[in-house]
């Protein structure tokens, strides 16, 4: 049994004038349980191979957008002073300063906006990680930052011979069996700077 716990939080809602040839940077991703999103903005973003690392770390199942329409935009309109958002039902409009360089911010924005999509579709995201074989099954392993579950991930890898179908966030979804299902995983398990050492064979 999981316990989820979600905020709503009513916001402003603002007119976003962004139209098509303003757009000065765009970017696809999809994700899992058949999530496409699109972020696009009006200023130019550089994306960077530490952006994408950072984003696979709290994104199940990202990679890059191919063909497939989105089902989830995220639309950036550059404005001073303080930032407000409006969302949607599969858009979600950002008014801020945000230029050039995608914020710490970005990443938890896209996640949220990603959160309620799966949960309306009666996928759960959990923090935990997801190892296992395909002939025992596969664990879930949940607790609070600090609790060792990264450690637990990775001494089951190199002790037990397990495989890690996801490093940190998890997408469950109960299939026709009533059965509790992981569908999908975030590819990157993060180490702290302390623990470094200790895993430096990897």
């Amino acid at each position: 049994i999981f316990l989820l716990l979600v905020t709503l939080l009513q916001l402003p809602v603002y007119s976003c004038s962004t139209c098509e040839e303003d757009i000065a940077f765009s970017k696809t991703w999809d994700l899992g349980g058949d999530l496409t999103v699109k972020f696009q903005s009006d200023k130019y973003f550089s994306y960077t191979k530490d952006n994408e690392v950072q984003l696979s770390a709290h994104l199940p199942g990202l990679h890059e957008g191919g063909e497939q329409q989105a089902n989830l935009v995220l639309n950036h309109q550059y404005t001073q002073g303080d930032a407000q958002i409006h969302q949607e039902e599969s858009r979600v409009d950002i008014f801020s300063s945000w230029n050039n360089k995608l914020p710490p911010d970005f990443i938890h924005l896209l996640y949220g906006a990603a959160r309620v999509s799966w949960l309306e579709q009666g996928i759960f995201p959990v923090h935990g990680a997801c190892v296992g074989n395909d002939e025992e099954g596969y664990v879930l392993l949940m607790g609070a930052p600090g609790s060792g579950k990264t450690s637990l991930t990775l001494n089951s890898v190199f002790k037990k011979d397990c495989k890690v179908f996801s490093g940190d966030k998890t997408l469950l979804k109960f299939n026709d069996k009533n059965q509790l299902e992981a569908i999908s995983g975030t590819h990157t398990i993060t180490v702290r700077m302390e623990d470094i050492g200790r895993w430096s064979g990897i």
